[in-house]
């Protein structure tokens, strides 16, 4: 690829991180793949923790008098010197951002006005949120990838990458249905 031009890219998985990546991609001129062992966005961790909590819960900074630095003293106090340096400052950093993006991607719901104070923080910064639309957490992000254009592969393996002149070029798949293997060529792979 030169000047530019966008080529193919497969994301392999369809949860939260994969369907975001999927969007993302696409969204920026990539004819995008995304391969799934399951159903894409039903199957998976996302899909299983979703299933389990009774609601969302966002931290971030939220309330008047919490910043970004608050927060990160927090989180190093909870790690005890186990955080890998760097990671919790882009978290503390980005945490507010991100998680509203969140709530606009997934249509999340707010359960209150006001922010809840979780085990270990010194400020109230948990934000309690449902998906709008009960049933399927991710399919805000899942419309989003019809509307682009993304190929969904569900009920497909990804058994290996394809590799030349020391580079990944693309994927090896099964499909679960006792199809494959099949090559799958791209210029770009997501593990998600």
């Amino acid at each position: 690829m030169t000047n530019g031009e966008r080529g193919r890219a497969v994301v392999v998985g369809s949860g939260l991180a994969g369907l975001a990546c999927a969007v993302e991609l696409a969204g920026s001129g990539w004819a995008t793949t995304v391969v799934t062992a399951g159903r894409a966005g039903r199957d998976g961790a996302t899909h299983r923790v979703h299933g389990l909590a009774p609601w969302i819960l966002l931290t971030a900074p939220w309330v008047r008098g919490d910043s970004p630095e608050r927060f990160l003293a927090d989180l190093a106090r909870r790690g005890q010197g186990l955080e890998r340096t760097g990671l919790a400052e882009v978290l503390a950093e980005n945490a507010h951002a991100a998680a509203r993006e969140l709530i606009e991607t997934l249509d999340l719901e707010l359960l209150a006005d006001e922010p809840v104070t979780l085990p270990g923080d010194e400020i109230a910064r948990g934000l309690r949120c449902l998906p709008r639309d009960r049933h399927l957490l991710l399919a805000p992000l899942l419309r989003r990838c019809a509307e682009l254009g993304v190929e969904l592969r569900e009920r497909t393996l990804a058994s290996g990458l394809l590799l030349a002149a020391g580079r990944v070029v693309g994927l090896t798949v099964f499909g679960r249905g006792g199809g494959g293997p099949e090559r799958i060529a791209a210029d770009a792979v997501v593990l998600a």
